[in-house]
């Protein structure tokens, strides 16, 4: 009898650790806000494709944190190599009335003219671009 159920407990303890496992997307899932609040900067341009909008009170954390989140920055890390691109890709994908859009474009070309003047690998670049920091 003990042994049935030593193995039962190990079965459910498997059995919670699978779950914990399936169900960890990302560790810091737990600790940021919830992707669906950066949900509601979305919009449609008139072609409907997919625009960052931010009312005038969102703080920069909050933007920052939605544009790590969107697939606006896998889009423009694509195009890491190419200034005019990235920073078309951004101007289309965000509609900001504040400075933030003009910072995030000079950071940008701050992060490229590094890449340009090899300081940066390619693969720190794109880093850089979808982990954006000192804006």
């Amino acid at each position: 009898m003990k042994v049935f159920t030593m193995k039962i407990t190990i079965f459910f303890i498997e059995i919670i650790i699978i779950f914990f496992y399936m169900t960890w997307d990302d560790p810091d899932s737990f600790i940021k806000m919830p992707k669906e609040k950066y949900d509601t900067y979305y919009s449609s341009d008139s072609i409907g494709n997919k625009i960052l909008k931010f009312p005038i009170n969102t703080t920069k954390e909050e933007k920052l944190n939605s544009i790590k989140k969107s697939e606006l920055i896998q889009e423009i890390a694509e195009y890491s190599t190419n200034i005019e691109a990235m920073i078309e890709i951004f101007n289309n994908g965000v509609e900001d009335q504040t400075q933030f859009k003009q910072d995030f474009t000079a950071y940008l070309e701050a992060i490229h003219f590094e890449y340009i003047g090899g300081n940066l690998t390619h693969k720190e670049l794109k880093k850089l671009i979808i982990n954006p920091t000192n804006i």
